[in-house]
């Protein structure tokens, strides 16, 4: 049975929209979750996130509302965003990665509106409703894991969420998968010299950044 890794973070409210289809990725496979940083991948591969410009930041979340009315999928957005997704992070490691546990820390933030750090007490009763502490989830072994899932996610190519890796492949986006299953199908396209050419494409001009 081929395995497939999804990383996520729960910042993403496209992550949000996958999550609510991760029985349907299961069906492709043993699905194992893995929470990351993307605020430290984004770092790795010096990019910026879409919410972080005005412009960007708009289309982003419209797409978001558009996809969630079109897909039937509850949908209420945070008080802000960006927030700091650590402790929900640390939650579902420390709940196993389990799936409850991933529907959990989504829900708690994208069909609630909630955050740790505006609804504390209600952070503490989903802690509790899982049998977890502040110390449990703050516990370094937990630290320790985000962290791994973060470095292997960049080993392996990862540089945004969500994405799903199976074997040598990466598929990112909400909306990757048609493209992932018929990968699972073994569909002749991953042999194909078109993908080939895709893949080996040379770089021509390069945009100068700016300094930070």
């Amino acid at each position: 049975m081929r395995k497939l890794d999804w990383y996520f973070d729960v910042i993403s409210p496209f992550a949000y929209l996958q999550s609510e289809q991760l029985e349907e990725l299961a069906q492709f496979g043993e699905l194992r979750c893995k929470p990351v940083l993307f605020a430290g991948l984004l770092n790795h591969f010096g990019n910026v996130g879409p919410a972080e410009f005005a412009e960007k930041r708009r289309v982003t979340f419209e797409r978001v509302a558009w996809v969630a009315t079109r897909k039937g999928i509850p949908l209420q957005f945070p008080s802000e965003h960006p927030f700091n997704p650590i402790p929900l992070l640390r939650f579902v490691i420390a709940s196993g990665c389990t799936r409850v546990a991933v529907h959990a820390a989504f829900r708690f933030v994208w069909q609630a509106g909630k955050l740790p750090s505006s609804h504390p007490e209600d952070f503490s009763a989903l802690l509790t409703q899982f049998g977890l502490t502040d110390e449990q989830i703050n516990a370094a072994p937990v630290k320790q894991a985000l962290l791994d899932f973060g470095q292997e996610a960049i080993r392996r190519g990862v540089f945004g969420v969500p994405t799903t890796a199976v074997d040598d492949e990466i598929f990112w986006g909400e909306d990757s998968m048609e493209v992932l299953a018929a990968f699972c199908a073994n569909d002749p396209f991953f042999q194909s010299g078109l993908l080939q050419a895709a893949r080996s494409l040379p770089q021509g001009l390069q945009r100068k950044r700016s300094a930070p």
